[in-house]
């Protein structure tokens, strides 16, 4: 569904929700919830620590069993990367 329709009903409440919170600045919202989300891994909370780091340097790849059974022969999979050619 469209980020438009019923699926965004949530994103549209959340930044209204960081607009409030920023005094109608949706910016400074994000700014409080970043502060808290920083003063909550100085004090050792555990997801907001991974929180940062993910949003820092990324998330780690995790493995991920995709169809097959544990132990089965694994599935290869290819990546194509497109290329735009250079016009001269």
């Amino acid at each position: 569904m469209p980020a438009g329709g019923e699926a965004g009903r949530w994103s549209r409440a959340l930044q209204r929700a960081l607009e409030a919170k920023g005094d109608g600045v949706l910016d400074r919202g994000y700014d409080v919830i970043a502060k808290n989300v920083v003063l909550l891994a100085e004090q050792g909370e555990k997801w907001a620590i991974e929180e940062i780091a993910n949003r820092s340097d990324g998330k780690c790849a995790q493995s991920v069993l995709v169809g097959g059974q544990p132990g089965a022969a694994p599935i290869i999979v290819g990546v194509v990367r497109l290329v735009r050619p250079d016009s001269d």
